[in-house]
């Protein structure tokens, strides 16, 4: 009978062609039935759909992202031709000021407060150096003007000396020549960590780099918020050097345990592996950071960190967490409650708000808290499994509400936190306090389902059998 065995290679290439199965073709079993090769089509059917479903998305994403990229290149290109028109404006100001200082000079300036002009030399050639010297102070006075140079930094003179005031008055200006730099730590986006030391002791120094004035506001802000908060889960705040433009140092405890992302991933280049750590341990890396936050987002006035991610945060030497890294920190005040609109951050753990350029506080850190916990919790990356771009992750997480997987078995309750915390609605995000108070009783839940499975006996089959043969020995004889 032909039929049956028609049927069977039918089955056996819809199973072979199946989606669902791919790489290897299946152990060829006859089909016995017209509703397996239908059930089969309708597989194969759902799997052609899911993968359309799946380019129809992506390709979403690719033109919302081409968008997004085309916006910032229009306001790239405004900033840039209105700094361009600034700069010309500035030159001709300079100019103009430069000729002014000429024609009182020329005049006599003894009575315009400018310096008196040189007497001419013996030998003649007086207004050839005159105006040579016309010619150099027209270009140092223009270089003041547009703040290139070594007096770019004069834009914030008044804040430089309002923070050595107050590291005078708190005790934490250090005096460089009392550090000791050692060798290079590691490399970031805004300076170089070195091994110091400091009065005999070892430290961390961060030397950061203060050439344009969005790296100066980034080192002040940096001192300014690390010098004001002291929390058990916040890295410790030794001092700071504050000597523009080539010593501005942020001096820390040293932090032996690295980062939360070699922690938790490894560090290939260094050769370590993963760590394996219990849930429990990595549920409290992440109950630590909370605290830590707690304490960022409850000072006076509050502050928002910005760019929360495993990156970081450090390990101290009993392995608790440290919130560091307050580069791009801001203090949220009445005065910045209204500004803070543009994309501050790392797309993968940025929230949808920082991300659209809207109005944002400090529940934005949230989100970015509870992307970092699912981290924690899969030890994967966030959103890896779907292949995408960093930015395409944001513009997913904008647009389609794309959230980090959470494992089935996962605690009900942490699952609750987290989707509230990653809410695209801010005002539905929990505050840190009320986040900790939640995942300090998970945490305890978590150790204690942990320990009651590690104290149950292992099944030991060979003592088992012992236990039996004893017994059987053992027995007493029955009577005759």
């Amino acid at each position: 009978m032909e039929a049956p065995r028609d049927r069977g290679y039918l089955s056996l290439e819809l199973t072979a062609n199946d989606p669902s199965f791919p790489g290897a073709v299946q152990e060829f079993q006859p089909a016995d039935s017209e509703g397996s090769i239908l059930r089969n089509a309708e597989t194969r059917l759902i799997s052609q759909n899911r993968t359309k479903e799946e380019l129809v998305l992506a390709l979403d994403t690719a033109l919302e992202v081409n968008r997004h990229l085309n916006r910032e290149v229009e306001q790239l290109t405004s900033q840039m031709e209105s700094l361009r028109q600034e700069k010309e404006a500035a030159l001709r100001r300079a100019k103009e000021v430069s000729q002014k200082l000429s024609e009182a000079r020329r005049q006599g300036g003894d009575d315009t407060g400018i310096r008196p002009p040189r007497a001419p030399p013996s030998h003649g050639a007086a207004e050839d150096d005159s105006n040579e010297d016309t010619e150099q102070e027209t270009e140092q006075e223009a270089d003041d003007v547009t703040g290139s140079g070594s007096l770019s930094q004069a834009f914030d003179q008044k804040e430089w000396e309002e923070l050595r005031q107050r590291g005078v008055a708190s005790g934490w200006l250090v005096d460089p020549t009392m550090v000791e730099l050692g060798p290079e730590a590691g490399r970031g986006t805004f300076g170089v960590t070195y091994h110091a030391t400091w009065h005999g002791g070892h430290v961390a120094l961060k030397s950061v780099r203060v050439e344009a004035r969005d790296e100066i506001m980034s080192f002040l802000r940096e001192v300014d918020v690390m010098s004001s908060i002291r929390h058990p889960f916040v890295l410790p705040f030794i001092g700071a050097v504050l000597d523009p433009p080539h010593r501005c140092w942020v001096l820390t405890e040293w932090m032996p345990g690295g980062t939360l992302k070699s922690w938790l991933h490894g560090d290939r280049d260094a050769g370590v592996p993963p760590r394996r750590a219990p849930l429990s341990a990595r549920l409290r890396k992440s109950l630590e950071v909370a605290r830590g936050m707690q304490a960022l987002q409850e000072s006076e006035p509050q502050v928002m960190h910005r760019d929360l991610k495993p990156t970081n945060v450090l390990l101290d030497a009993s392995g608790a967490a440290r919130v560091a890294d307050m580069g791009l920190s801001r203090r949220f005040t009445v005065e910045t409650a209204t500004v803070l609109t543009g994309e501050t951050g790392t797309y993968l753990y940025m929230a949808p708000e920082v991300m659209q350029h809207n109005v944002y506080d400090a529940k934005a850190d949230v989100f970015s808290w509870a992307v970092m916990t699912a981290e924690l919790i899969t030890q994967q990356v966030p959103y890896q499994e779907f292949y995408m771009t960093p930015l395409q992750v944001a513009m997913a997480v904008c647009n389609s509400d794309l959230r980090p997987s959470l494992p089935n078995s996962l605690h009900p309750g942490v699952r609750k936190l987290l989707e509230a915390a990653w809410s695209s609605d801010p005002v539905k995000r929990p505050f840190f306090r009320e986040a900790v108070r939640k995942m300090t009783k998970f945490v305890e839940h978590v150790e204690l389902d942990e320990k009651e499975r590690q104290q149950q006996p292992a099944a030991n089959p060979v003592g088992g059998l012992l236990r039996g043969f004893a017994g059987l020995v053992n027995r007493p004889q029955s009577a005759a």
